[in-house]
């Protein structure tokens, strides 16, 4: 899939898509982590779940409609390689919605999930951020299905070694593409060590989205959430609708960034996810989490701050204009990104992939 030819010239800042780059201009309301498919057997070695059935396509499709209908135009899938929507999928999806489709590489949490082979040890920053930049360059997996963002994880109990080298690795695959990188913290713990590692290995820290703010902590931690946002990163009150807060706790973790002056580096999204394989068990229960409602800050978390007196280009902010800054790659400031996500690219003939026309 060829780069759209008013890119190709590679100065125009531009947002990678899965069917391809945008104008930022036409991203509008965005979720910026949020989950189309999650299969946890395959992502822990066993029989992937065949994902890429007119069932399951319709249901994702079907959340996806009523998120459009809730305003959203745009879309992170922060499932990455590993245990996120295929390629296959990732363009089946996105040729059916009216929804700009983003998707992810990169490498979950090490107490979660198992490394991919090319994150173990004795792999370093560099051999995986090779891998990020071939993911960058040619697609997931030779794809041709470009990720726009990168993303990184921690453990519960602490930034392992293998972590500490995706960090390192998505910082120089930032540099070499432009892309921002996304992080998952276990319940917002070592985040403040996901920054310093991030900054250590010369990551842009504004190109940054800190994922998960409320899930572990509330607005008790306004000092730590402020030390963050001083640093530069964007925060992802990200987990709207979750057991782990409430709408009206969500809202006062924002109101205190609000008075701190860090409106501008709040985002939103639910890290929700439209079909689950082997997860609903550990997260489904009886608030119905994980049931693919990726309407919750549209419907619910925006309308309660505009009634607490937040106007509305801050509000704009959170869903438009914040997102639409942080997913924009500037060809200018990276100049490398035009022989990354803005190079001339074939889909292997040979590749498990069969796009149609």
């Amino acid at each position: 899939m060829p780069s759209s030819s008013r890119f190709l010239d590679g100065n125009e800042p531009f947002v990678q898509t899965v069917k391809g780059p945008i104008s930022p201009d036409e991203l509008g309301a965005t979720l910026v982590h949020e989950h189309l498919t999650t299969d946890w057997p395959a992502a822990t070695g066993r029989t992937p779940a065949r994902i890429e059935t007119v069932p399951i396509i319709r249901r994702i499709l079907e959340c996806l409609e009523r998120a459009h209908e809730a305003g959203v135009s745009a879309f992170v899938d922060c499932g990455m390689e590993r245990y996120g929507p295929t390629p296959l999928a990732l363009r089946c999806i996105a040729l059916q919605t009216p929804i700009h489709i983003i998707c992810t590489t990169g490498v979950f949490a090490q107490d979660l999930l198992p490394p991919p082979s090319w994150g173990h040890l004795p792999s370093g920053p560099e051999e995986i951020a090779k891998y990020f930049i071939d993911a960058a360059t040619y697609g997931q997996e030779g794809s041709g299905v470009r990720p726009g963002v990168i993303k990184a994880a921690s453990s519960g109990t602490g930034i392992t070694m293998i972590e500490a080298n995706v960090f390192r690795g998505a910082a120089m695959a930032q540099r070499a593409t432009g892309l921002p990188i996304t992080t998952h913290s276990w319940l917002t713990k070592w985040v403040e060590e996901q920054v310093d590692l991030l900054e250590e290995s010369g990551a842009d820290l504004d190109r940054v989205i800190i994922g998960h703010i409320g899930w572990g902590t509330t607005v008790k931690d306004s000092a730590m959430h402020r030390r963050l946002a001083k640093r530069g990163v964007m925060l992802g009150v990200d987990c709207i609708g979750s057991p782990a807060r409430s709408i009206e706790e969500n809202a006062e973790i924002v109101l205190d960034l609000i008075e701190g002056g860090f409106a501008s580096q709040i985002l939103f999204s639910h890290d929700q996810t439209a079909y689950a394989c082997g997860v609903l068990e550990l997260f489904h229960g009886e608030r119905g989490w994980l049931k693919g409602d990726f309407t919750m800050a549209s419907k619910q978390l925006i309308p309660l701050l505009r009634n607490r007196g937040v106007d509305e280009k801050t509000l704009n902010g959170f869903m438009i204009d914040n997102p639409r800054r942080i997913l924009s790659v500037d060809p200018q400031r990276y100049p490398s990104a035009r022989t990354t996500l803005l190079s001339e690219i074939e889909v292997d003939p040979l590749a498990p992939y069969d796009y149609g026309t």
